[in-house]
């Protein structure tokens, strides 16, 4: 059971890269680059994808083939 569990784990980690990446360490670049308080939370855009997966999984799995 660990042998499964640890390349999941992985990918759990992978999938949550970016979006510690855009949350934390993206605004504070930003703002170091000078850009206004507006421009850095317009840049959470970047965060809609993450949040349309959630709206999307059921309709990918809906169309998934039958094993």
């Amino acid at each position: 059971m660990h042998g499964k569990l640890l390349p999941l784990a992985g990918l759990y980690l992978v999938q949550g890269l970016p979006y510690g990446l855009q949350s934390g360490l993206l605004p504070v670049l930003l703002r170091a680059g000078g850009l206004s308080l507006t421009r850095v939370g317009l840049a959470k855009v970047l965060y809609t994808p993450w949040l349309l997966k959630l709206a999307w999984a059921p309709l990918v799995d809906a169309q998934g083939s039958v094993r």
